[in-house]
């Protein structure tokens, strides 16, 4: 940063500032400013769903009403869906049941690995209002940096808060952020897990004209700690079971 005049970093993810301040070793006193939204609090449906726990130990239990969900929400209104996860094991678990209870519904999934011609593939099916339900990763190539404009996508059911895998980098961050006099749980897995989040939440609406539904499911996305850092526009509607996602859908719809 010492080679250029000035430097301006733009990013609709760059949330909580002074955790990328410090990421990207910028100085202190840095100037920050928040845009607001070009969108209307209308044109996004967002939805939490409370009463489900996606941590590791639970997991099982809660696959199940996970289809649930994503049934429901793919029903409340023909079009394409993206559900995203943390990880391809937990999706693959998830599929299966799906695939188990609702054989008549076809699903695609992102493939570990994927080639160029898979990628292109998986996207065409989202191209034109067709009734795709697709399964994705968190921090993967379909949950970022893509535009799903208008038909293309009007759902996004997030499956999870997306933290990172514990393991030796992880921690070594987090050592390193405590020695730094930060939360270092925050800035090594809560923090990277929100990014995930937000970006693919973002692939549905990405103009002035789109409108769709976000669903959010994890009990922990009702604490205090995500929903203050979540983009203004969101106007968040908390739902404790299915029955009660469907009516939020249909006064939506």
């Amino acid at each position: 940063y010492t080679k250029f005049h000035s430097t301006v970093l733009f990013s609709a993810s760059l949330r909580p500032p002074e955790y990328f301040q410090s990421r990207l070793g910028l100085p202190v006193g840095i100037q920050n400013h928040v845009l607001p939204s070009p969108f209307e609090r209308s044109q996004l449906g967002v939805f939490v769903c409370s009463h489900i726990d996606t941590r590791y130990q639970y997991r099982d239990r809660s696959v199940s009403d996970i289809v649930d969900i994503i049934f429901a929400t793919y029903r409340a209104r023909s079009g394409n869906y993206l559900v995203f996860f943390p990880s391809y094991r937990f999706m693959n678990q998830v599929a299966e049941a799906f695939l188990e209870r609702h054989h008549d519904i076809e699903i695609i999934q992102q493939a570990s690995a994927s080639s160029d011609e898979q990628r292109a593939e998986f996207l065409q099916a989202f191209e034109g209002a067709k009734n795709t339900l697709g399964f994705a990763i968190m921090g993967g190539i379909f949950g970022e940096g893509v535009d799903y404009v208008g038909d293309k996508l009007i759902g996004a059911i997030v499956v999870g808060v997306g933290l990172p895998q514990i393991n030796e980098e992880q921690d070594l961050i987090k050592a390193s952020s405590e020695a730094a006099g930060h939360n270092g749980f925050d800035y090594a897995y809560r923090y990277p897990g929100l990014i995930r989040v937000l970006q693919a939440a973002g692939r549905v609406i990405r103009t002035e004209q789109d409108r769709g539904v976000l669903v959010l499911v994890d009990r922990r996305f009702s604490q205090a700690f995500y929903q203050g850092l979540w983009p203004s526009h969101w106007q968040a509607q908390t739902v404790r079971d299915v029955q009660r996602l469907r009516e939020g859908f249909d006064n939506f719809w």
